[in-house]
């Protein structure tokens, strides 16, 4: 269990199938903090969800990486979404026993035996405050974090107590930082800047390339991609600009329809919880050049 970044070669990552989506015609959910980010007004496909990512998970299989998948729980509607499950920096795995949404409290359970597989023995419980992966990115020297409606300071500083961190203001009208941002290969980052304050925004300007998106393309989760290795990004064909944009920057793109995840909330980097990447010698393009 291993990672310093969002983009070494994946090897090892935690999946769930989405077995346990309640059926749109049945589900009712009135919580403030749900309505705000997940419409319920669009019906959702639960065949055509499992099969794209069924999909999506045999492209991850031809890349050489190895899925654990979580043990399905029928009262974990949007287990789903691992990456917010916990995280993976370095040798530890943080997770928060408090949770914004209450469906999703217990949701480490269902992966608990996966990491104790994995010989995981720096597995760090954050008693204080709340944290989700979707607002933790991984960088070769620091963490950052986003502080949104989901993750909060006082669980920032169990984290910091371990790695250095920046954290970046988010406000209440953003579920997660990966919905606004995404660290690429070669220091480049695909960024929707609307989302972020000035000071903020300054600061990732001297240690990134921008890839601006529009805050529509935001909406629709399009920093929402998942980086297999060095070369290689996978994104949703209905972001054609985004991909266009990606190409022309030199990157590999696997073009998946994911349309079903996306309706509920969550895209490709939601959906996958990383546990193991292989670091070796980057090139400044950021593609490897051995190990």
């Amino acid at each position: 269990m291993y990672i310093t970044n969002e983009f070494d070669p994946l090897k090892k990552v935690i999946v769930s199938y989405g077995e346990s989506v309640p059926h749109f015609k049945d589900y009712r959910n009135n919580s403030p903090d749900f309505l705000k980010f997940h419409s319920l007004k669009k019906p959702w496909d639960e065949s055509l969800l499992l099969s794209q990512q069924r999909i999506f998970f045999e492209v991850l299989e031809k890349y050489e990486v190895e899925l654990f998948f979580a043990k399905i729980v029928k009262g974990l509607p949007w287990q789903m979404y691992t990456r917010d499950m916990g995280f993976v920096y370095k040798n530890k795995f943080f997770y928060s026993k408090s949770t914004t949404l209450t469906e999703r409290e217990n949701e480490f359970e269902s992966i608990a035996e996966i990491l104790s597989s994995l010989d995981s023995k720096e597995v760090v419980k954050i008693e204080k405050g709340k944290i989700e992966g979707g607002d933790v990115l991984t960088d070769d020297e620091e963490l950052y974090i986003g502080i949104s409606n989901r993750t909060t300071i006082e669980a920032v500083k169990n984290v910091e107590k371990h790695f250095p961190v920046k954290t970046l203001c988010l406000g209440e009208d953003v579920m997660h930082l990966d919905t606004r941002m995404a660290i690429l290969p070669g220091r480049k980052l695909l960024i929707c800047p609307g989302a972020f304050q000035d000071g903020d925004l300054r600061f990732l300007q001297k240690r990134f390339e921008f890839l601006p998106i529009t805050e529509s393309e935001a909406r629709r989760l399009g920093t929402n991609v998942f980086i297999i290795n060095p070369r290689t990004i996978v994104v949703a064909k209905s972001h054609t600009r985004i991909n266009r944009v990606l190409r022309d920057n030199g990157f590999q793109i696997e073009e998946l329809d994911y349309s079903e995840p996306i309706v509920l909330g969550g895209s490709f980097r939601c959906s996958t919880l990383p546990v193991e990447r292989s670091s070796g010698v980057r090139s400044e393009c950021g593609v490897m050049e051995n190990g």
